[in-house]
């Protein structure tokens, strides 16, 4: 027998006496919240694991491999089994009234389709790209009226027939006018999957104007607790509760990705789960158009201290102190060629050309500081410094937007830092002119 039968023998082996099928290894609630692009970060695992001589002789079945098993395939040779994804990949809507749209972002169980204040949305016809051989209920392409219902409910049903994820879509238009935030209010996030989600009431009703980087951690340990997700409300905030960030480990799962970390974080805006393992820096949409007055200073209160052992993302461990990262920055969005606008990510979120102001706390001042580590409450206030002339005009028709972020780990969005940094936030103000 020569070798490559012999190999082709012994997958075969492998496949049917060692491993089952690979969706077994999967519980069903991180099947319901793992997208689709869980399928590059599974191959990358499946990289590390097997030899090149190895894989050479592994088929097609490979893609059946990564959006569900993290460490185990379930065979060599046999043909690709049903997907078991049922996730909405992308919502397209080309009937929406010209410069109407803001930006549609795609979350875990929902689809929020961001309008302008002063548009006036009847009917909508969403249309969507789904994961291979998945179907959706009502069909793609069918027309909404959003002044009759604020939200439909889709059921997206896998190709393989075994898994159904339920979607909200819904139409919203949101203008920060709040200056003060007091982190009192929060909820679990979505069905199965058990992390805080932070929301202001504003006249009664709950505006998630808080997004954070919790659904990317939950791809990697959906069974933790809460608190012990990197984000997370803490009962102990300067007046009533606050917010605690908490630089995490993502375990075996996470370091294969080339993600040993994820740093606690929160800010204005929202987090794009579909980009959360193959474009991670892009996944944070920092932001919300604003109606507030010119912004003078960032004034907070916080408590830090840091991880005992800073590492690099390769896990090197580096003779230097982690810091926290703070800061708020107030830009004018870039207009597509279709109207929506394209905010501001972690690629670019304090070196665009666009930002108009940006308070923050200097790093060079953290490091010299023989006292910024603290175990009780401390307020600062950082001023905003101008990049660009700030139109009154445009401020006050809302224009603009404008974030506020805190970070455990100020590298964390490179996943550096370390393990166990812990900053808590409270009572946040922008105070403006």
């Amino acid at each position: 027998m020569n070798k490559l039968n012999l190999m082709t023998q012994k997958c075969k082996v492998i496949s049917s006496c060692a491993f089952p099928p690979s969706h077994t290894f999967v519980p069903s609630c991180l099947r319901a919240f793992v997208p689709s692009c869980f399928r590059a970060f599974a191959l990358s695992c499946l990289r590390a694991f097997v030899p090149s001589c190895f894989r050479a002789f592994a088929p097609s079945c490979l893609r059946a491999f990564a959006p569900s098993c993290l460490f185990l395939f379930s065979s060599c040779i046999q043909d690709e089994l049903p997907n078991t994804e049922a996730d909405i990949l992308e919502c397209i809507i080309s009937d929406a009234p010209v410069n109407t749209l803001n930006q549609i972002i795609v979350e875990n169980d929902a689809v929020k389709i961001w309008v302008k204040p002063d548009a006036h949305i009847q009917i909508l016809t969403p249309e969507f790209v789904l994961t291979e051989g998945a179907t959706v209920s009502p069909p793609s392409g069918t027309p909404c009226n959003f002044e009759e219902n604020s939200e439909y409910f889709y059921t997206v049903t896998s190709q393989d027939g075994k898994w159904q994820k339920k979607y909200d879509v819904s139409v919203l238009s949101y203008v920060l006018t709040q200056t003060e935030f007091h982190f009192e209010h929060y909820e679990k996030a979505i069905e199965k999957v058990n992390f805080h989600q932070f929301y202001e009431l504003i006249d009664g009703n709950k505006q998630y104007v808080w997004g954070s980087g919790n659904r990317g951690f939950a791809i990697v340990n959906s069974s933790a607790d809460a608190g012990n997700y990197p984000t997370s409300s803490y009962a102990n905030g300067q007046t009533g509760r606050g917010v605690k960030l908490t630089t995490s480990s993502t375990g075996v799962a996470g370091s294969f990705a080339g993600m040993p970390i994820a740093a606690g974080n929160i800010f204005i805006g929202s987090f794009d789960v579909s980009k959360a393992m193959t474009a991670t820096l892009e996944a944070t949409q920092f932001g919300f158009q604003c109606k507030i007055g010119e912004p003078d200073s960032l004034k907070f209160w916080y408590k830090y201290q840091r991880g005992k052992e800073y590492k690099d993302k390769n896990g090197n461990v580096l003779p230097i102190d982690d810091n926290p990262s703070m800061y708020s920055v107030l830009y004018e969005p870039v207009k597509r060629a279709d109207g929506t606008i394209e905010r501001l990510n972690g690629t670019n979120i304090t070196t665009a050309g666009n930002i108009l102001a940006i308070a923050q706390v200097n790093p060079v001042d953290i490091v010299y500081s023989d006292n910024f580590e603290t175990e009780e409450y401390r307020q600062l206030s950082i001023p905003f410094v101008k990049r660009k002339t700030i139109d009154p005009e445009k401020l006050h028709n809302g224009s603009y937007f404008i974030t506020i972020v805190f970070s455990s780990s100020a590298k964390g969005d490179l996943f550096e830092g370390a393990v166990g940094s812990t900053l808590c936030i409270d009572d946040v103000q922008l105070i403006c002119k």
